[in-house]
């Protein structure tokens, strides 16, 4: 990945968390932004993707309610070696709409020729936990994080329309 701009945080919690119960929680955010589509710097192109692929491999996927009437995309993913699991959810950002897969924010891209708006990001949360539902805490997370990016977003690139 060659993002124009990037964040991206990982939290700990630790202890008795109301919505998770008594348990360790790691989170990772990320949010990557692609001011305009160019080569070697494309929000979907063959070398950017969400996990390593010799490390992980997909056990579930699920929809994750984004807010709104949104529905992202979730992942489970086990690594190779180990029992450890981590739980994905993202979705992207395109000229001002999310789209759920890496097909339809590739179309979306293309009304960008005839507008002033060419961002399109990836925003992505991932959490790992021994016992906890990861699937549940995305849930609970995403709406939030989601809105959070999409006003950022707008208000950086939205102005010049």
């Amino acid at each position: 990945m060659k993002p124009d701009r990037f964040r991206v945080d990982v939290y700990e919690w630790t202890g008795n968390e109301a919505e998770f119960g008594e348990e360790q929680l790691k989170l990772l955010t990320g949010l990557y932004v692609y001011e305009f589509q160019r080569p070697g710097g494309e929000l979907v192109s063959y070398s950017n993707r969400l996990y390593d692929s010799s490390l992980l491999f997909p056990e579930k996927t699920f929809g994750i309610d984004a807010g709104d009437g949104l529905e992202l995309r979730g992942i489970e993913l086990k690594y190779r070696q180990t029992d450890v699991r981590i739980h994905i959810a993202y979705g992207y950002y395109v000229e001002g709409r999310w789209e759920s897969d890496e097909l339809k924010a590739k179309l979306a891209q293309v009304p960008g020729i005839l507008n002033q708006r060419t961002d399109a990001s990836l925003l992505v949360a991932a959490v790992t936990c021994e016992q906890c539902d990861g699937q549940r805490v995305l849930q609970y997370l995403m709406p939030e994080l989601r809105k959070k990016a999409e006003t950022q977003l707008d208000e950086r690139y939205a102005s010049g329309l």
